[in-house]
């Protein structure tokens, strides 16, 4: 794992995420963002302007990892990169778990939230929406290209798969925080956010324990991520998902998780960390 080279994908990833976003943060379009508030004096933008750089805000990840591997190796990089996306070769089951595990955990959360609090929830099953399930395909690329593409397999070729899981979970969670850097940004609730570290890192770790055990397959964190974007609302108070999102880490980490050591990976070239 080459070090400069991580801390430069992830720094751009915020830089590329952050750059797109801030437009549309201080744009009158910027209702379409979470975390940020209104202003009277805000960029006027068409929607469709909007939606662009959101997309390219949203794959911040993936052109990261695409550029920092073009600077490395120039178009063989960037080929053996992207050439994961076509590798599906992968046991069926562990698509199923990845896909259905967010939902499923979200629904126990629910049914424990209503079992503890005596509570009445509006919905048992968060059902997506249309749209949800029509970004399906495309959307969890613009992440999973950098975060299980590129940062996973680094990291993995130096160190076991839980704390690359963690590492990249941690990396995960801080990209999201690009809103509250913008001048639109409506500061920092640090139960909120310490909330957020435990499901995203939860998540981080999930997704790698399926990658790992199913032969460190880039659609693998396709799968899971794609399965956390069609979970749909729910009334469920967040504490309780995050914590359900945490026990089966856990529960990952200790019973499901492998014991080999790390291994070269023949799309990076080297092992071993170096500066």
């Amino acid at each position: 794992m080459r070090l400069r080279s991580l801390v430069a994908f992830w720094v751009l990833s915020v830089l590329v995420s952050g750059g797109a976003g801030t437009v549309v943060a201080v744009s009158d379009q910027s209702s379409l963002i979470n975390g940020v508030g209104t202003s009277n004096r805000a960029l006027t933008l068409p929607l469709a302007a909007a939606l662009a750089l959101l997309l390219v805000s949203g794959s911040g990840p993936a052109i990261a990892a695409i550029l920092v591997s073009a600077v490395e190796g120039r178009w063989n990089r960037v080929r053996a990169l992207l050439r994961q996306v076509l590798d599906w070769r992968a046991p069926f089951g562990w698509y199923v778990v990845a896909l259905i595990a967010p939902f499923a955990l979200t629904v126990l959360a629910t049914v424990g939230w209503a079992a503890i609090t005596g509570g009445r929830p509006s919905r048992l099953l968060p059902v997506p929406t249309p749209f949800q399930v029509v970004a399906l395909p495309i959307f969890p690329w613009g992440e999973e290209i950098g975060w299980r593409g590129f940062a996973q397999p680094r990291l993995q070729a130096a160190m076991h798969w839980l704390p690359a899981s963690l590492i990249v979970g941690v990396m995960w969670g801080v990209w999201h925080q690009w809103p509250l850097l913008t001048p639109a940004g409506n500061g920092v609730d640090p139960a909120g956010l310490g909330v957020f570290f435990v499901y995203i890192i939860s998540d981080s770790v999930l997704i790698g324990w399926a990658y790992e055990r199913a032969g460190r397959k880039l659609p693998l964190g396709w799968a899971g991520h794609a399965g956390l974007n069609a979970v749909g609302r729910t009334a469920t108070p967040f504490e309780f998902i995050a914590g359900a999102f945490a026990v089966a880490a856990v529960v990952a980490a200790v019973f499901g998780g492998r014991t080999t050591a790390p291994q070269r990976s023949s799309s990076r070239g080297a092992s071993g960390i170096s500066a």
